[in-house]
């Protein structure tokens, strides 16, 4: 800026060529700068770049640019610049796998009341959960398929296969208690239990089973741990 001041406002002179040139050569450093200053840059990044300069670099109260100017980065600055994109993109994925994380750690389900019977629950409507557990694993997909996923690769992988189990739970999770709302009807009346005693003694098998389940459901009904 001073520069373009000084080119403008001072007669021709043989100062300001030369500050011109100087300027010049020095603006070359500052991509480089800018890409070994990404605060995304973590200590396996840091060990490419020093592996691509040949140097150790000690980051401490002596390290300065003119170092690094020693140091002659500027002649490696193609490939500094590909580590600190690569340390952005897999910055980008790490965030985004965080908040899948902090999605589902937040997701319960609702847990309703059966009619009026004490301790008997089932389990509330499902449709939103089924659009979230559809975006959170669209967006496994797309981390799946990124260049940049190697550092978290096995936790994406986790991930894929906690929400395809979920996915696969949930679904036979609210077929069986369709069932069971149908069959508990049926059931409870003494008729029905002397009619069909084999099928009512299978069944209370069942309901006491699925009552204990949705009664711990109640007291932790956080989703993913629950499936």
């Amino acid at each position: 800026k001073v520069l373009m001041q000084a080119e403008k406002g001072l007669p021709g002179n043989m100062v300001v060529p030369k500050l011109k040139a100087m300027v010049d050569e020095f603006k070359l450093t500052l991509p480089v700068v800018l890409d070994l200053r990404n605060p995304n840059l973590k200590a396996r990044h840091w060990a490419k770049i020093e592996d691509i300069i040949g140097f150790k670099i000690i980051r401490d109260d002596k390290f300065t640019l003119g170092l690094l100017i020693e140091m002659k980065v500027l002649e490696h600055k193609e490939d500094i610049a590909a580590v600190s994109l690569e340390a952005t993109n897999e910055a980008v994925l790490e965030e985004t796998l965080k908040k899948v994380e902090t999605l589902w750690s937040r997701t319960d389900f609702t847990v309703l009341p059966y009619k009026e019977t004490k301790d008997v629950f089932i389990i509330g409507g499902v449709d939103d959960m089924i659009i979230q557990l559809d975006d959170s694993r669209m967006t496994i997909s797309t981390i799946k398929a990124s260049r940049y996923i190697g550092p978290i690769q096995s936790d994406v992988d986790e991930w894929d296969r906690l929400l395809t189990l979920f996915s696969e739970t949930i679904e036979e999770w609210i077929t069986c208690q369709r069932n069971w709302l149908y069959l508990e009807s049926i059931f409870s009346a003494a008729d029905i239990q002397r009619q069909l005693p084999t099928e009512a003694k299978m069944f209370t098998s069942v309901d006491k089973s699925w009552k204990d389940f949705m009664k711990r459901t109640r007291d932790n009904p956080n989703a993913l741990k629950c499936a």
